[in-house]
């Protein structure tokens, strides 16, 4: 009933003349911190509403993507210029873009593997995958749940029935607006399908598959009718008008320990409680049902050039989290990343959320491996520019996840055979 009233809603806005969020006159802006100093000075504009940042306040030295209201360029920029921090301006006008982009995704019809696609579309590409599945296997489709506005969170598991075999999971879009994510997940899946090459081949004759496109429908469907840069979920906040919560600091493991917000405002907001929304409870309870038989859990995000692992939070003493059996869970994530930077010369980092990029609690990771047991549960973020690169970005992106996969899981299984 959620679902059919938010359809009707949105409908009836744009019959009254309603439009997506414009961003007319908002810069985009390149800043490339060289100090912890000048990463502080950054972090300060990151809960403000005038500025959307692309990417993650994570290292020195690394590229920052934000997008800077029009109302506070003139300050913003003298603010940055007085601590000499290196900046570039990308775009001065990031509509002229978008225009173009909804130009051709709003006369698009049909599933396309090679752009950006509505989620029923995605859907209808699910149970097309799920009609044709490959001979020899079963194929499904799960509801984990419903999402606030009543969407169903789709699983898609192409498996060998009754063999009880090991769980590649991979999910995405837990931050709606990180469209690239399922962009590669999808492509990802239609290489196991498809039994692209010999690896896709070998890796489903050892592995049962579990793909999760969207997790957080609500929000994407939201970043395409709505606001394009929407990270959160629809939920509201009683006691406050800002929407939505960050379901990746929503989980039910160390949730508040560092790196989250208790203002319903932020991007980062947790919650009212540790696993409170409906979309991660749902996800909770899968991996909680599956854990043992998970090989690895990959949560996939954009975008950073990052492979992260637990843990993200902070103990009270002030410390990163660690997982006891750290060093094979860095082993992987080494293995991984340099498999995905040989795909085109690219730089990435990997290690703990936590001493990588900065604390995080409540997230996906710290939850599979803490609550669940998924000793490899990874949150890979992917290539840019932040959460906005265009189609020509999916394939590469497509072609080093992939990469880093099949790497992934052959470090695993030498590590674990080797037991």
């Amino acid at each position: 009933m959620k679902l059919v009233i938010a359809s009707l809603l949105v409908c009836l806005a744009l019959a009254l003349g309603g439009e997506r969020k414009r961003y007319d006159g908002y810069q985009l802006i390149k800043l490339t911190p060289t100090t912890k100093q000048q990463l502080d000075v950054i972090r300060q504009f990151e809960d403000s509403d005038k500025f959307i940042f692309l990417s993650d306040i994570g290292n020195i030295n690394s590229d920052i993507y934000v997008i800077v209201h029009p109302d506070e360029v003139s300050v913003f920029v003298s603010y940055i210029s007085a601590y000499k921090i290196q900046r570039v301006l990308e775009n001065p006008d990031i509509q002229q873009d978008l225009d173009s982009m909804w130009e051709r995704l709003d006369s698009q019809k049909a599933f396309d593997i090679n752009d950006y696609n509505r989620l029923e579309d995605i859907e209808a590409q699910i149970d097309v995958w799920n009609n044709a599945c490959v001979s020899g296997f079963e194929c499904s489709i799960e509801n984990l749940g419903n999402s606030y506005e009543g969407r169903p969170i789709k699983l898609l598991k192409i498996e060998k029935a009754g063999e009880n075999r090991k769980i590649m999971w991979m999910d995405s879009t837990i931050h709606a607006r990180e469209w690239l994510a399922p962009a590669t997940v999808l492509k990802i899946a239609n290489a196991i399908f498809t039994g692209e090459n010999a690896d896709a081949t070998r890796l489903l004759n050892t592995y049962d598959w579990y793909f999760v496109f969207v997790m957080n429908p609500d929000g994407y469907v939201y970043t395409w009718d709505g606001d394009r840069f929407w990270r959160k979920s629809r939920n509201p906040n009683a006691g406050s008008s800002c929407i939505g919560t960050d379901l990746n600091r929503n989980y039910d493991y160390r949730w508040g320990f560092g790196g989250s917000s208790t203002n319903p405002c932020s991007t980062t907001y947790r919650g009212t409680s540790a696993g409170s929304e409906p979309e991660t409870k749902a996800v909770q309870t899968k991996a909680l049902a599956i854990g043992s038989r998970v090989l690895s859990w990959v949560s996939v995000h954009t975008s950073g050039n990052m492979w992260l692992s637990a843990f993200g939070y902070l103990e009270p003493s002030g410390v990163c989290g660690e997982p006891t059996d750290y060093n094979d869970i860095y082993s992987v994530a080494e293995a991984t990343a340099e498999a995905v930077m040989d795909t085109f010369g690219t730089t990435w980092t990997y290690g703990s959320a936590c001493t990588t990029i900065y604390p995080a609690s409540g997230i996906t990771v710290d939850y599979t491996y803490g609550a669940a047991g998924i000793k490899y549960s990874y949150t890979p973020e992917l290539r840019g520019p932040g959460f906005n690169p265009g189609p020509n970005a999916i394939t590469p992106s497509y072609q080093e996840v992939w990469n880093g996969i099949v790497a992934m899981i052959r470090k695993i299984e030498e590590i674990e055979n080797n037991k």
